[in-house]
């Protein structure tokens, strides 16, 4: 599951980040490919909310509400999250 975040409520979603994502998926399978594991893309959601593009830190209560809104699937599922935030200073 792709779970792409945009900080932007007037910015429009590009179609060809779903060509990045199959791509990304393709990268994934090559290099797990001698462990007998394989990825495949259930679903993509695409969301704009601000607070979580921006502060998403890793154990941020931030990601936490993000995880916890946006995850889908079982335990065994991957869920990737897109986000913009970078480590303040």
């Amino acid at each position: 599951m792709f779970q792409e975040l945009d900080n932007s409520l007037s910015t429009k979603f590009q179609s060809g980040r779903d060509s990045q994502i199959d791509a990304q998926i393709a990268v994934l399978n090559k290099d797990y490919a001698t462990t007998g594991r394989s990825f495949v893309l259930k679903n993509t959601t695409r969301t704009t909310n601000v607070n979580w593009f921006n502060n998403a830190e890793p154990d941020s209560a931030q990601q936490t509400a993000m995880k916890n809104a946006l995850r889908q699937g079982f335990e065994g599922t991957l869920n990737v999250y897109t986000v913009g935030c970078v480590k303040k200073k």
